[in-house]
């Protein structure tokens, strides 16, 4: 684990926002490192008492570090969307993004990028 020290000279191009963030997070490392050992429910909440971790983050950390192949990164506005089109075919109507968020699955959410689910990119196809 990094000592607190050496976090702050991680400064250079990364925004004050973060850097708060990064130095929070080093400060609790050990009870951090807690978390791998801990439920997904309780290491999440665990994740989120740090300053400057929110749901997107805790979420990518379980995905990464704990090993929960279904977190979803909540906060990604494009996975409304992609799952809608995935499951409907079409536009999902805003309405619907609720109930969607609550029966999706981290890795459903992958296996529907993967497999080009949503509408076509927008732009020239020549690129």
């Amino acid at each position: 684990m990094p000592k607190a020290g050496f976090v702050g000279r991680l400064s250079a191009g990364v925004d004050l926002r973060r850097q708060r963030a990064l130095r929070a997070a080093a400060t609790v490392a050990s009870r951090l490192e807690e978390c791998t050992e801990m439920p997904p429910e309780a290491a999440l909440a665990r994740l989120r008492v740090v300053p400057g971790i929110g749901v997107w983050t805790a979420a990518e950390v379980a995905q990464r570090a704990l090993g929960d192949a279904d977190a979803v990164s909540v906060g990604d506005y494009h996975i409304p969307s992609l799952v809608g089109w995935a499951l409907t075919g079409g536009h999902p109507p805003v309405s619907a993004f609720g109930a969607m968020r609550s029966i999706c699955r981290g890795r459903q959410v992958r296996s529907a990028h993967r497999a080009g689910a949503g509408p076509g990119r927008r732009g020239s196809s020549d690129r």
